[in-house]
């Protein structure tokens, strides 16, 4: 596996600003990218033209990963920066390659496929949920399984101990809204409750969960 990473560090690295677009649906790149700094979102276009939210990407990850192993031969979704970005550009059936004759590189990535899998099926489990409430409880819950910092110290409204997780994307309530497919207006008065109810806290630049959301979880 290090001589896998290694391969990917020295890859020439490109850089993206924030909500520029790192790869088009139908696109078939010779290279795909290992992310080195940031956040990328993976998204559909509905009929009317609206941004359907089908994931969300961090360091280490490839994008599009459907062309890593797949017998896809085209992007699937389009794929933009959430945040300014950097990923190392690698030539797809090089690194295809080196796995493949790499038994513990392939064992890692066969865990990472595993884990987007899980977090997939939470984010979908999430989106179809009936009620807006549980579409949103449901996508924190994915949030702060799969993207979080621990921040030590929190305690409740008695001074007891409290793990409080910070989610390490800058995320809107719109974005909230996107991942759940909901409006803003729906998504903003549900954090508002949440946030009453002390599941949840939030500002302008940061968005944190409090373990206690997992009762709501059934």
């Amino acid at each position: 596996m290090d001589e896998i990473a290694a391969f990917v560090r020295s890859q020439p690295v490109k850089k993206f600003t924030k909500d520029s677009i790192m790869i088009y649906q139908g696109e078939a790149p010779r290279s795909i990218y290992a992310i080195r700094s940031g956040f990328a979102k993976i998204y559909d276009l509905s009929s009317d033209g609206n941004e359907q939210m089908v994931g969300l990407a961090g360091k280490y990850d490839f994008l599009p990963t459907e062309l890593l192993f797949s017998r896809a031969i085209a992007a699937q979704f389009f794929y933009a920066a959430f945040t300014p970005i950097e990923v190392y550009v690698v030539n797809r059936d090089e690194l295809a390659g080196r796995i493949r004759n790499d038994a513990e590189a392939l064992y890692h990535i066969v865990q990472t496929v595993s884990d987007k899998y899980h977090g997939l099926r939470r984010h979908l489990t999430a989106a179809q949920k009936p009620k807006a409430r549980e579409k949103i409880v449901y996508v924190l819950y994915f949030l702060a399984t799969y993207f979080v910092v621990n921040t030590a110290g929190a305690t409740d409204a008695g001074g007891k101990p409290q793990s409080l997780q910070k989610v390490a994307i800058p995320l809107t309530q719109q974005d909230i809204a996107n991942l759940v497919g909901v409006t803003r207006e729906t998504a903003a008065h549900e954090l508002k409750q949440l946030k009453n109810e002390g599941y949840i806290t939030y500002n302008k630049s940061a968005f944190f969960i409090r373990d206690t959301l997992d009762g709501l979880i059934g």
